[in-house]
């Protein structure tokens, strides 16, 4: 015969052991009570995009049907976004002094560092700051360095961009200004 205390101690394992085993088969239970059936009417069907959402776009000077200011343009005008146009290049650019849009500035993509090598694309910022084209500028072969002119000053880049989703890098201390 053994001691109470073993047979006690015993039986509290099991006690604890069902009571576990209880505990997790009811937590499996209910995580799978609020899971729709696969292809079930609660799964959200695949973006398609319209083809009419398929269109040219390029900012100018003055323009103000942009929108979006200092967002990652990218995130809606691309294949899976619903934002009108492709964009190839996007992004904000603010005026330094007055951290507003800075609408006389330019954004350019060079093959070579601050300004050399060859002219890919030249973009005007509109009324809004944002500078945006759909036009293909071969980023996916090539990386391109950023130039922006402003007024009275320019910066570059001192390495390459691969993606020209400006915004998505260029946010809070680092937003892209121009004077």
């Amino acid at each position: 015969m053994q001691p109470l205390r073993s047979s006690s101690a015993r039986g509290a394992r099991s006690l604890v052991g069902g009571a576990l085993g209880a505990i997790v088969l009811h937590v499996a239970a209910l995580s799978a009570c609020g899971a729709p059936p696969p292809g079930g009417p609660d799964e959200e069907a695949p973006f398609v995009r319209p083809a009419s959402l398929d269109v040219e776009l390029v900012s100018r000077f003055g323009d103000a049907t942009s929108d979006g200011v200092g967002a990652n343009c990218m995130e809606c005008h691309q294949a899976n976004g619903d934002g009108p146009g492709r964009f190839s290049v996007a992004g904000t650019l603010l005026d330094a002094a007055t951290g507003g849009p800075a609408k006389s500035a330019r954004v350019q993509l060079w093959t070579g560092a601050f300004g050399t090598g060859e002219l890919v694309v030249e973009l005007e910022a509109d009324a809004r700051g944002n500078f945006y084209t759909t036009q293909a500028i071969g980023i996916e072969e090539r990386l391109l360095f950023p130039f922006v002119v402003g007024a009275t000053t320019t910066r570059g880049m001192p390495f390459q961009t691969s993606s020209a989703a400006c915004n998505k890098c260029h946010v809070g201390r680092l937003r892209l200004r121009a004077q």
